[in-house]
């Protein structure tokens, strides 16, 4: 049988007259009078983590004035054992600095049936007045594996064994209680889902500026089994070493970290970081046409073709369309730039280069280029030199040889045309060729010197020049003589 809080005094206080009125005042229950006070059940957490500690307050507030003069209280609970179980053996804590000090030690817990049963003294029995704090604290812990987004009556005032949550005090008061029982507790222990994370961003910077590229912001969400409402938040680490909360209108050329953050109300976080690299480079797309007429009308043809882009040289294959001559190539790298007033394309050696202004589209530049053919020796000039590099290559050709111009693979005067119609023009390069300008004339002598003898096949008269006149003569009709050539000069390898 549990000791009533009468029985607790009695045992305390020698005085039967006044015990005899300060337990009828217990027994005869709560006057009709106003409350004098309010009992509350306050949680050290509205948010608890299975495992961990719950305490709980016993908080009186005094609400009559003048105060009752109060010198014990009987405190009577019920808890929920599924869920809660004593933190430590002792786990009802009287408060040193309250009212009512003194914990009696017929305190009685049962963690099986989730009931505890307590009383607080006033050990000097002289009545304490007009205070308002703890009486006690409770120490719980939530038991490992529960979850519970909002578990109720966790602790509430029972009565056990007909006993009930009381106070007394000196006659003639009879202090009334309003009950406040422990309001509901999240048991939450799960962390948030972040949605939308991306993979690892690569991209190329845009075009048209130096600042970097827009990278579109993946927009990424939380979602909480317990909390409706989670906010992301963002911390971009740029890399110079600058930070951001925000997603940056562009990202600069390097490597950039995101790390997004989601922390719901009871303090649990997720966090998930990704890179996002700027490369060094921007990209261009190409359209590349060739001047002229192709007879293969059935099959495309590749050309090897040469792109200048500020100081970057690079080769691409080019695939052409043999009705249309025009072919295009996408996603050149190019050296980041705010703008490409002049970049240049050309088929090795075939054809002269040309330029052109590069314009942005979307992200990307884009040029077009057209490019007149007749450059045997890749100068970037159409004179007598690609002549004679023409008649040496005179006969079955690969198709993307040399001198084989329109891609028939013969060299023949289909591929004449283009020297003669062309003859002198110079490419243009964005000012990188300096070799001078187209000639007219040049000695067999020179050709040797320039290691070159094996073009003296293309002096038709044998004059000891390679000029108009030979030019003349292959248009009437004469062709070269294998013996025109020294026996020592043997061709080389193409």
């Amino acid at each position: 049988m549990i000791p009533s809080l009468t029985d607790i005094l009695s045992s305390n206080r020698p005085r039967t007259t006044l015990l005899a009125a300060m337990a009828a005042a217990c027994t005869a229950g709560i006057a009709t009078a106003a409350n004098d006070a309010t009992l509350s059940l306050v949680p050290s957490s509205l948010h608890v983590e299975a495992g961990s500690t719950l305490d709980v307050a016993v908080h009186m507030h005094v609400n009559a004035d003048p105060a009752p003069a109060l010198i014990g209280a009987q405190v009577v609970l019920h808890f929920d054992p599924a869920i809660l179980e004593p933190a430590i053996a002792n786990m009802v804590v009287a408060v040193g600095d309250g009212p009512l000090p003194s914990l009696n030690p017929g305190c009685v817990i049962d963690a099986v049936g989730g009931s505890i049963c307590f009383f607080v003294l006033d050990p000097t029995f002289s009545g304490t007045g007009g205070f308002s704090g703890d009486l006690a604290m409770l120490h719980f812990r939530v038991k490992q594996g529960v979850e519970s987004c909002s578990a109720s009556d966790l602790v509430r005032y029972s009565t056990v064994d007909d006993l009930t949550t009381t106070l007394a005090a000196l006659p003639p008061d009879a202090p009334t209680v309003d009950f406040v029982n422990l309001p509901a507790i999240s048991l939450d222990r799960t962390a948030p889902t972040l949605h939308g994370v991306p993979a690892a961003i690569t991209v190329p910077a845009d075009a048209g500026t130096t600042a970097g590229a827009v990278v579109p912001n993946p927009g990424v969400t939380a979602t909480d089994a317990c909390d409706p409402s989670v906010p992301v938040h963002i911390l971009v680490t740029l890399p110079g070493g600058q930070t951001a909360s925000e997603w940056p209108a562009r990202f600069p050329v390097g490597t950039s970290t995101v790390r997004w953050q989601a922390t719901d109300d009871t303090g649990h976080t997720t966090t998930e970081s990704r890179a996002v690299t700027v490369q060094n480079h921007q990209l261009m797309d190409a359209t590349v046409l060739l001047q002229g007429t192709f007879d293969r009308e059935s099959l495309g043809f590749d050309r090897v073709i040469r792109f200048r882009t500020g100081p970057m040289v690079q080769l691409r294959t080019v695939s052409f369309d043999p009705i249309t001559r025009s072919g295009s190539v996408s996603d050149l790298e190019v050296p980041v730039a705010a703008a490409y007033p002049c970049v240049a394309a050309k088929d090795g050696a075939r054809s002269l280069a040309d330029t052109a202004s590069a314009t942005v589209t979307g992200t990307k530049y884009s040029a077009d280029f057209s490019l007149v053919l007749g450059d045997s020796n890749d100068d970037d000039l159409v004179d007598v030199i690609d002549f004679t590099y023409f008649v040496f290559d005179m006969g079955v050709a690969a198709i993307d040889g040399r001198s084989n111009f329109n891609a028939d693979g013969f060299v023949n005067n289909a591929d004449f045309s283009y020297i003669a119609v062309n003859f002198f023009k110079v490419g243009q390069s964005c000012g990188a060729y300096t070799g001078g300008q187209p000639r007219g004339r040049i000695t067999v002598k020179e050709l040797r010197r320039m290691g070159l003898g094996h073009l003296a096949i293309a002096d038709l008269n044998r004059d000891g020049v390679v000029d108009s006149r030979d030019i003349q003569n292959y248009l009437a009709g004469v062709r070269p003589e294998a013996s025109h050539m020294d026996s020592s000069e043997a061709p080389p390898i193409r």
